[in-house]
């Protein structure tokens, strides 16, 4: 089998990491807006769950102007370090899928956190690729991790499917990139 990557984004992975972190929260708190802030000047936002996102709130805005539109927003200060522990430790969980399992370093500035695993070698093991996706995705799942996932040729093609493609085509058929 060819070169064959999955690039898989987890968009809310910081606040994910909290909620894993923490103990099960009462029924009302799970709706709650959540947010985290930097260290910098006015704490300014710097990952947002999808309710604070609905709510309005941005990246960026200072967090004295965020509690003052979204009362109730659960606020957590930035954490690196617990952030790429925890991302090894998803790696480690992505191993059973294939041992080529690496953290996606090209855009840190960028939303969440995102792993690269070849799976070329891999994918049968599972039942094919559409199997080991459905597979990874519903383990995130149940970890309560916000995961989008695309397989292709290369791994370009797949950063771009996975955060850009639709549902529907998660799945690149071999070449599908070549003009």
């Amino acid at each position: 089998m060819g070169t064959r990557v999955l690039s898989l984004w987890l968009p809310y992975f910081t606040i994910d990491r909290i909620r894993h972190e923490q103990a099960a929260p009462a029924p009302g708190l799970r709706v709650r807006p959540r947010a985290t802030y930097g260290v910098e000047k006015d704490h300014p936002l710097s990952t947002l769950c999808p309710f604070a996102e609905r709510a309005g709130l941005v990246r960026g805005q200072p967090l004295a102007e965020a509690l003052k539109a979204v009362p109730g927003l659960l606020t957590f200060p930035d954490d690196a370090s617990s952030d790429q522990r925890f991302l090894q430790t998803c790696a480690s969980w992505c191993e059973r899928y294939t041992p080529f399992v690496a953290v996606d370093r090209t855009a840190p500035g960028q939303k969440g956190a995102a792993l690269w695993l070849d799976i070329g070698s891999a994918a049968h093991l599972a039942g094919g690729e559409a199997t080991l996706l459905a597979r990874l995705l519903g383990q995130l799942e149940k970890k309560g991790l916000t995961a989008r996932a695309a397989i292709a040729d290369h791994p370009g093609t797949a950063w771009a499917a996975c955060r850009f493609g639709d549902n529907e085509r998660r799945i690149l058929p071999a070449n599908a990139a070549r003009v």
